[in-house]
């Protein structure tokens, strides 16, 4: 592990939902040593997630999978999922969002106003049933 990734380490331990966009911008690096120096750190373990939800007791959270659309035909939908993140973190009702190593989306919100396949660029959203959580 470099001063580079250290400094990676830095940002998404402040805030995991950074995008890794922007995280290049602030470091003054292209985005794809950003990107792949993330997933190289994530597999080998040196970066984790612990997703903690807080609320109203009894507060209905959905979550779901979402596929971007045409992922793996150009150089520029490369960039898709983060840009699909970005606009989840503008959601109001959107109360956590995070990138997976096959380059989807995991997104929880609350209620029911809320349409995560209305984001541009969403191809698929598998919805799924959230088992085991816990409200604080």
């Amino acid at each position: 592990m470099d001063e580079l990734d250290r400094k990676i380490i830095s940002f998404l331990k402040e805030d995991a939902s950074t995008p890794l966009t922007k995280i290049a911008r602030q470091l003054g690096v292209p985005e794809p040593t950003v990107y792949f120096r993330a997933n190289r750190l994530k597999r080998e373990g040196a970066i984790r997630y612990t997703i903690t939800l807080s609320g109203d007791s009894g507060e209905k959270l959905r979550a779901a999978v979402l596929t971007p659309k045409n992922f793996l035909l150009s150089e520029m939908t490369k960039r898709l999922p983060e840009r699909i993140g970005e606009a989840l973190a503008g959601e109001p009702d959107v109360v956590f969002a995070a990138g997976t190593d096959d380059n989807k989306i995991f997104v929880v919100w609350r209620g029911s106003a809320f349409d995560p396949s209305r984001i541009d660029g969403v191809q698929r959203v598998e919805e799924k049933t959230l088992k085991t959580y816990k409200l604080q």
